[in-house]
């Protein structure tokens, strides 16, 4: 029976919200999450690989979710490729079981999970919140000391912060395994500059995806009809992926956490971790009593340069066209290969950083591309400055404080 009074009302069951939840009702706070789907961590939305400090980083680890631990990834340009290994196994897991099993850590500790139970909206009442909630049976309205937003990248909870996103789109089609055996990256053609596919081993299964601009999700055919001999597909994947974090994360009694507040990692577009690191930080917050802003405080004074580094970096890469970014590659994969370094997936503006900073000597013998890597760094910061004054100017639907009529 769905409570309708909580301590915390947290909207989306997957791993930002159910780490909340578990947490927060551990710490013995009465929680309710409520998650639209009829399961748990069904329909999967990303590729499901964690780097190591992610996995060691959770309070809660799913032993049953791993399907694959690999330390080898492979880097595919367009006329070259170089392995590189990680200084500790990444994890793929399987994001159905990994949430159901999170789920369920979170039903153990006292937490409520609900599903098929969508968020219409909520507003603020004073010393609390209230939010309408469609059920199988019907509208109610459930109210709270807490609101937390974790639904996702089509975030309604969001739009009460009175916050604007954009997107990328992430789609992948799953396939009998054909030879991998590692991670592999791709950056080429026919994707555009700044994103990328990749090929990742999935027990008897391997994944086969792209990142792309929103729209042009069509973009895996391409790719991977160019790339692979696409045969027998089990099924397609993907979603929505924010392209950067909001301005605001917190608001009064309602706090945004994981894809709906932009927790997402610049380059890879993977949210897992800095996700997990929102939920725990976030649950501090609740349990001590403080205001839900100093949540947003410590992750940013923890995450936020890494961050700031990754989307300079982004914008670099999408600045330049393919004849510069092949030779940049090209320079790249020889000093790789004299001077190979550890890959850090969760540390992933500090990776590029360190083996740029190998290949600047050759970058500077090469007049026009450096001139082209120092206008893209200039488009870089003016983008970053561009997006920061516009921010607040997005759709005026998506300013509403309210996102339905009380009653």
């Amino acid at each position: 029976m769905l409570r309708k009074e909580t301590d915390v009302i947290i909207c989306g069951g997957g791993p930002a919200g159910l780490l909340t939840a578990a947490l927060a009702a551990r710490g013995g706070l009465e929680v309710v999450v409520l998650e639209e789907h009829e399961k748990v961590g069904v329909p999967a939305h990303c590729a499901g690989i964690l780097g190591w400090r992610c996995w060691e980083s959770l309070p809660y680890r799913p032993r049953e979710a791993v399907v694959e631990e690999t330390r080898e990834i492979s880097f595919i340009f367009p006329e070259d490729k170089v392995d590189l290994t990680m200084k500790k196994p990444a994890v793929i897991v399987n994001r159905a079981v990994f949430d159901a099993k999170l789920a369920e850590e979170a039903l153990r500790q006292g937490a409520e999970v609900v599903t098929e139970a969508r968020a219409l909206g909520g507003r603020e009442l004073g010393d609390g919140v209230k939010v309408c909630v469609k059920l199988r049976e019907g509208v109610v309205f459930i109210r709270g000391k807490y609101l937390v937003g974790a639904d996702g990248a089509r975030s309604i909870i969001r739009k009460m912060v009175g916050e604007h996103m954009s997107f990328d789109i992430g789609v992948q089609l799953i396939r009998s395994r054909k030879g991998c055996s590692s991670l592999e990256v791709y950056f080429t053609p026919p994707l555009p500059p700044g994103y990328f596919g990749w090929r990742i081993p999935f027990g008897e299964l391997e994944k086969i995806g792209v990142v792309a601009p929103l729209h042009r999700g069509r973009l895996l055919w391409k790719f991977s009809e160019k790339v692979f001999t696409i045969g027998e597909i089990s099924h397609i994947e993907g979603g929505l992926i924010p392209r950067r974090l909001v301005r605001k994360m917190a608001r009064g009694r309602v706090a945004l956490v994981g894809d709906s507040a932009g927790q997402v990692k610049p380059i890879s577009r993977g949210g897992i971790f800095l996700g997990s690191a929102g939920a725990i930080t976030l649950s501090e917050a609740l349990l001590a009593g403080e205001k839900l802003e100093t949540y947003e405080k410590r992750w940013r004074r923890r995450f936020l340069m890494e961050l700031e580094a990754g989307l300079a970096l982004r914008r670099i890469l999408e600045s330049l066209s393919w004849h510069d970014l092949r030779k940049v590659f090209s320079m790249a994969s020889s000093c790789l290969r004299e001077h190979p370094i550890e890959v850090d997936l969760d540390g992933q503006a500090s990776f590029i950083f360190n083996s740029t900073r190998t290949c600047l000597p050759s970058i500077a013998r090469d007049l026009r591309l450096a001139a082209q890597l120092i206008k893209g760094l200039g488009t870089a910061v003016l983008g970053g400055v561009l997006l920061e004054l516009a921010a607040p100017y997005g759709s005026s639907s998506l300013g509403h404080r309210y996102c339905y009529a009380d009653k």
